[in-house]
């Protein structure tokens, strides 16, 4: 009795092919401040620091490479038998015009 419910289900999403997006599709708009309405592109003036690692990389680097090269995980643990993905990235600092960081 299970098998024939399963398999009235799968035929029923077989013959009604009912396509399903799985995302939203939001547009891009700029973003505005509702202290400066008009202006859309801002400028940081001062010094600002980025972090950021990847999860992905190219296989081969080069000058002529096309967007469709090999990439590969990055392991930076090299433990390919508990994690085949692990990146890291350091945070640093400097004290230059002696500013001071937390």
């Amino acid at each position: 009795m299970r098998s024939l419910k399963i398999s009235l289900i799968l035929a029923l999403f077989t013959i009604l092919n009912v396509n399903v997006h799985a995302q939203v599709e939001v547009p891009f708009t700029q973003r505005t401040s509702q202290y400066s309405p008009l202006q859309k592109i801002y400028n940081i003036k001062g010094d600002f620091s980025l972090i950021g690692n990847t999860n992905m990389t190219l296989v081969t680097y080069g000058d002529n490479t096309a967007n469709s090269s090999d990439m590969k995980y990055v392991d930076i643990d090299e433990n390919s038998f508990n994690t085949f993905n692990s990146s890291s990235a350091t945070l640093q600092f400097n004290s230059e015009n002696g500013c001071k960081y937390i």
